[in-house]
């Protein structure tokens, strides 16, 4: 469910390091933006890019009866000050939650799947129908926000998207495509799109479920976030979402962590160490030097996941970072 916060900007884009914008519900802060860090809760998310068009809209996840009441938008520096208020009235548990199958993310009604490895259109399309899925469509505009959004850094993913010169661009499923969203569509010499992933409606399974935006593998879920931070502010907003900072309990799961990363990209997990110390998971367990070995730098104490490998870094250095919970029940 989205709730709408729409401000006024100066010129097409907004200085995102010069805006603050808090999200509240009966008092109480669940979403915040400031300084260029978006701290969100395990119910309710920012998406921070589209922050720069003026848009401060707030998505909660898996809307329950006591999630009703009054929502408080509040924005500064725009150039001025302001307030949007929205009340949630009348919200019905779905007690036949669905899920989505491991390694899928859930947004919304439908499940997605980013895949690790590379190729073509056409392959891209036969696999995805090869598990029952297709290339992404986006029905709106709010759904191509999301999977622009969702795309980490470095990368691009196939879509559902192509065009030939009788029609111009025309999803997979026949639809034209909207040239009027205000997405930036840079136009080249391909006749294919790209920036996302594959799609498969949501599977009925009424039992353990992930929120919105997590992964599920097996009875965790994991978060890969798409902005940077440190690894002490890492642990802090994993903590928020009422999780904590990845653990790995055995090989299998680490190398599940080491296999989503995709190349360029480093994540925090919630593996450290002291001056002259062994390093150690954040629940007290010591690291099993046999299960990997870590890529050591200079004065790292603090470790992160990247493609193939663990590297000790700086702690203070800005990265991704995964954080793990347990399935819910629904």
């Amino acid at each position: 469910m989205f709730l709408s916060c729409i401000f006024r900007t100066q010129g097409d884009f907004v200085d995102t390091e010069s805006i603050i914008v808090t999200w509240s519900h009966n008092n109480k802060e669940i979403a915040r933006y400031k300084d260029g860090d978006v701290l969100n809760t395990s119910k309710a998310f920012l998406f921070e890019t589209e922050l720069q068009r003026g848009n401060a809209s707030l998505c909660l996840r898996n809307v329950q009866v006591e999630d009703k009441g009054e929502y408080i938008c509040h924005v500064v520096d725009v150039p001025d000050e302001g307030k949007v208020r929205v009340r949630l009235e009348g919200v019905v548990a779905d007690k036949s939650y669905k899920c989505c199958p491991d390694l899928w993310i859930k947004c919304r009604k439908n499940c997605y799947y980013f895949s690790v490895n590379k190729t073509t259109w056409d392959r891209s399309s036969w696999q995805c129908d090869s598990h029952g899925s297709q290339l992404a469509v986006a029905e709106d505009e709010e759904e191509l926000d999301f999977l622009i959004d969702y795309c980490r850094s470095y990368f691009t993913f196939w879509i559902g998207l192509k065009r030939n010169p009788e029609d111009g661009w025309t999803w997979i499923n026949e639809q034209l495509f909207n040239l009027s969203w205000k997405t930036n569509v840079q136009e080249e010499s391909g006749d294919c799109a790209c920036v996302l992933k594959q799609s498969v409606q949501i599977i009925d399974k009424p039992n353990k479920c992930c929120s919105d935006m997590w992964t599920k593998y097996k009875e965790n879920c994991y978060y890969f976030s798409t902005n940077k931070t440190t690894w002490e502010r890492s642990s802090q907003q994993c903590v928020s979402y009422g999780s904590q900072l990845v653990v790995a309990e055995d090989e299998e799961v680490l190398t599940f962590l080491i296999g989503c990363c995709r190349a360029y990209l480093t994540f925090w997990i919630g593996l450290n160490r002291k001056p002259e110390e062994t390093w150690t998971w954040i629940n007290g367990q010591h690291f099993d030097l046999n299960w990997w070995t870590l890529g050591v730098s200079a004065g790292g104490h603090c470790a992160c996941v990247a493609q193939e490998s663990i590297e000790s870094l700086n702690c203070s250095s800005q990265h991704h970072w995964i954080c793990r919970m347990a399935v819910a029940n629904y």
